[in-house]
């Protein structure tokens, strides 16, 4: 049984995304390139765009637009764990993050597009590795963020800049 499930309104996503885009752009515009902080909150604006890019592809190919994905619990985790290893089967060359990714969304996704009619995780895992990378990375870092522990008793990282930078705006 999942630690945390979330269903997921892509279009209300991209507006999230849209508006932490604009509020990232505005900071960055405010400081000059050769501050600290410069690179990595261009950084974050970029991750911004590709995760838009994946919601903004879900939304054009979908007439659903509503995922359900959830956090695995430790022997959910371990299973993707060891598919993963089981997958290289003799190669020389260890799994990458790329792997580990489509393995975690295909174990994380509920109820998606994507998956309507798999029966069996390798039917599930066949139908994610189809799926642009933009879209993979953006549901990974969503079944991350389920994977907290702590009954949301503490907000995000994420959720934490977002209602500091909410109190910023409503100071000046």
């Amino acid at each position: 049984m999942p630690l945390d499930t979330a269903t997921i309104d892509l279009e209300a996503e991209r507006d999230d995304l849209l508006e932490a885009r604009e509020d990232l752009a505005e900071k960055l515009a405010s400081i000059e390139p050769s501050n600290p902080a410069y690179d990595g909150l261009e950084d974050q604006g970029k991750r911004i765009d590709n995760r838009l890019q994946g919601v903004e592809w879900a939304i054009s190919e979908w007439d659903d637009t509503t995922v359900t994905l959830a956090a695995p619990n430790g022997g959910e985790f371990g299973k993707v764990e060891d598919r993963i290893a089981d997958s290289r089967s003799g190669a020389d060359v260890e799994p990458g993050e790329g792997a580990s990714r489509v393995y975690m969304v295909a174990e994380g996704t509920v109820e998606a597009p994507y998956v309507d009619g798999a029966e069996t995780f390798e039917q599930t895992l066949s139908a994610t590795a189809q799926l642009p990378v933009a879209y993979l990375k953006w549901a990974n870092d969503r079944i991350n963020e389920l994977m907290s522990v702590g009954n949301g008793e503490r907000r995000s990282f994420g959720a934490l800049v977002a209602a500091k930078r909410q109190e910023q705006s409503t100071e000046d």
